[in-house]
């Protein structure tokens, strides 16, 4: 499962399981909107600021569609590597990418790296150097920095600030658990996912301002538009958080679960 995204208005989300996507509204009814895939699992899946595209990656590919008619509208290869997470810059222009060494290799200095795409034609534009291996990432609706999450040398769980507009590497920030980084819309907070809990980060100072439990099977997290609830995803559930209190407001889940998980689910927001 790859991780959930907030539509801009904050009515609803999408997530999803091996291969397909599913759009879920956050009162808990279920959007009819579901898009097929491919033979390989969805790791990622991004939605256009304006809500009308979807971006999701595969290992291998990546794809970008209609969020409404669930139309393909291009596709492109990743390169050496293997896609980890996507996102949309907050203009629209762009599309970054974590990529990593194929499997589970540790991958050698300048093999991890995240990648600048063409939003509309997925076009390679830039590649950026990651100092370890790379897994979420997050865009910082306000300002000009992205966040990724991954390893340091030893493999130390750590968050990486860069400056998209000048490319560098400006903050590392280590963590316990800190994967899978979702900004509020406002850009003020971030929340990420590890060590049986979601924390959520002063995006000025990146000190910890509060945290929610949850498992390790809702690995993925997003944060809702006005910082107020954060959903959890995994391969049978999602779940909605009040980050103020820590309850859990509410549990989705699917009309029909196999044994392998959810049978569709993906959105982004």
């Amino acid at each position: 499962a790859g991780e959930p995204a907030w539509a801009a208005d904050g009515r609803w989300f999408a997530s999803g399981v091996y291969n397909t996507v599913q759009r879920w509204a956050a009162d808990g009814g279920q959007d009819p909107l579901m898009i097929p895939g491919s033979d390989e699992i969805r790791r990622g899946i991004a939605l256009s600021p304006d809500g009308r595209r979807l971006a999701t990656v595969t290992d291998h590919q990546a794809r970008l569609w209609d969020a409404n008619t669930g139309k393909a509208l291009a596709s492109a290869p990743c390169g050496a590597g293997e896609f980890s997470e996507i996102a949309f810059t907050p203009d629209g222009k762009y599309l970054l990418a974590t990529v990593n060494a194929d499997g589970d290799k540790r991958p050698a200095p300048g093999h991890s790296r995240l990648v600048v795409r063409s939003a509309d034609t997925l076009e390679v534009l830039r590649e950026l150097a990651a100092p370890g291996r790379q897994s979420g990432i997050a865009v910082s609706p306000g300002r000009d920095l992205v966040v990724t999450a991954g390893e340091l040398p030893g493999m130390k769980e750590a968050l990486f600030v860069w400056s998209l507009e000048s490319g560098l590497l400006v903050r590392t920030v280590e963590t316990v658990g800190g994967r899978w980084p979702g900004f509020s819309r406002d850009g003020r907070c971030l929340a990420t996912f590890g060590g049986g809990k979601m924390t959520v980060w002063d995006a000025a100072t990146w000190v910890p301002i509060g945290s929610v439990p949850t498992s390790d099977d809702l690995p993925h997290v997003d944060l809702s538009p006005d910082g107020s609830q954060v959903v959890a995803a995994g391969d049978r559930a999602a779940v909605l958080w009040d980050v103020g209190t820590g309850r859990e407001v509410r549990r989705l889940a699917p009309e029909t679960a196999g044994a392998g998980g959810w049978p569709s689910r993906r959105t982004a927001g």
